[in-house]
């Protein structure tokens, strides 16, 4: 699967129209976390196969599912086909300009330092992104290994889950899982990010009296 997929011209429209309908989305949804077949998909939003089948092939026309393998299916001597997502994420633009920048080839570090230079409220100190940047890579790459922990669990003592209640459930329970010194690992990487970008900006000072009580 991409990381990242444009689509441009006549089929930016057709992608519009076909991802204005809510159970294209959900469905695209699922897809962009596991490849599923179209009977885990019809269980998981409460839909017959016929209609999944139906938004699949309106989807696979224009390139935002594919077909990435098979498996027996429950009548005989019959294959049923497992589904994914193209992409992870999906840029549309409508109209002819096709020299859309693809994110993936940018540079994020010029990026970030272009966004913090924009940005209100700086103090003189510098900030160095390259560095935090390999901070943030760090974390992320921790945390892939707690959702894989926080996966493996779930699937070996939860079998009726839905792959959007899963997927928010490994996300809230990523750092759960982690052992201790990944977890601290993390911990201070984060501190790290927050205090350096916090020195970065002015702090914003609320008078008391116009704090809003609840």
């Amino acid at each position: 699967m991409q990381k990242f997929k444009v689509i441009t011209g006549d089929r930016a429209i057709e992608a519009m129209k076909l991802l204005s309908d809510k159970t294209r989305r959900q469905i695209l949804h699922l897809l962009r976390d596991k490849a599923m077949t179209t009977t885990d998909i019809a269980d998981a939003l409460g839909l017959t196969e016929q209609n999944v089948r139906y938004h699949l092939a309106k989807m696979e026309s224009i390139d935002l599912v594919e077909v990435t393998g098979q498996k027996p299916s429950e009548r005989p001597h019959v294959l049923e086909n497992y589904w994914r997502a193209t992409s992870e994420n999906i840029y549309i633009s409508i109209g002819e300009n096709s020299d859309i920048i693809d994110p993936s080839k940018q540079d994020p570090i010029r990026i970030i330092k272009k966004v913090l230079s924009e940005l209100p409220n700086q103090n003189n100190n510098s900030v160095d992104v390259v560095k935090i940047f390999e901070k943030y890579g760090i974390i992320q790459k921790v945390l892939e290994k707690g959702s894989k922990i926080a996966e493996k669990i779930i699937n070996k003592h939860i079998e009726d889950i839905d792959p959007i209640t899963k997927s928010t459930i490994i996300s809230l329970m990523n750092k759960v899982f982690l052992d201790e010194e990944d977890f601290q690992l993390i911990k201070s990487l984060e501190e790290e990010i927050i205090e350096e970008l916090r020195s970065f900006f002015k702090p914003k000072i609320i008078l008391s009296s116009q704090t809003p009580k609840y």
